[in-house]
C-alpha cells in the first residue's frame, strides 16, 4: 500500500528590491529573499525591500524564487557543462504589475529608500512589527521568470 502525502501550499513572505543596485546586479522588483511569515522586519529592511505575502506555490517551489540566473554557454559561445552562474536574480515582481493588484499603492514611495512605506502591511513605527496585512497575494501572473520570459 502506498502512502499518500498531500501537497502543501504554504504562505511565504518575499522581499522585493525597490531599487536597482548595479554592483550587486539587483534590479528593481527582483525577489531577494523568501521566508516563512514573520512578525516584523528590521528598519533597514523596511526601506530597502517591499514585503509581500504570496500563496499558491507548492512548498518546495518557494526555494527556486531566490535562485540566480545560470547560463549554459561560456563567453566564447561554447557549451559549458558546469554552467556559468551570474549574480543576477532570475525571478521578479515588476512593481508596475502590483498596480493591477492594488491600484492605490504609491510607486514613488515604494521606490524611495528613505521611506519605510509598506503598502501590503501596516508597521508599528516603534519596533517595525507587523500590525496588519492585506492577506496573501496569488503568485499567478505576479511573479515573472526572466529566463522563460513568462509569469508563473
Amino acid at each position: 500500500m502506498t502512502t499518500f502525502i498531500p501537497r502543501a501550499y504554504p504562505i511565504a513572505e518575499i522581499a522585493i528590491a525597490v531599487e536597482s543596485r548595479v554592483p550587486e546586479r539587483i534590479q528593481e522588483g527582483d525577489i531577494c529573499g523568501v521566508r516563512k511569515p514573520q512578525v516584523g522586519i528590521g528598519l533597514k529592511e523596511a526601506s530597502q525591500f517591499l514585503w509581500l505575502l504570496i500563496e499558491g506555490l507548492e512548498a518546495n517551489e518557494y526555494s527556486i524564487l531566490n535562485t540566480p540566473v545560470y547560463e549554459p554557454f561560456d563567453p566564447t559561445g561554447q557549451y559549458n557543462d558546469a554552467k556559468t552562474r551570474f549574480d543576477k536574480k532570475r525571478f521578479c515582481v515588476p512593481l508596475a504589475r502590483l498596480l493591477q493588484v492594488a491600484p492605490t499603492i504609491n510607486l514613488a514611495r515604494i521606490r524611495d529608500t528613505a521611506d519605510d512605506y509598506q503598502p501590503f502591511y501596516t508597521l508599528d513605527q516603534d519596533d517595525h512589527l507587523w500590525l496588519t496585512d492585506m492577506g496573501p497575494l496569488s503568485h499567478e501572473g505576479l511573479i515573472f521568470d526572466k529566463v522563460t520570459g513568462a509569469y508563473l
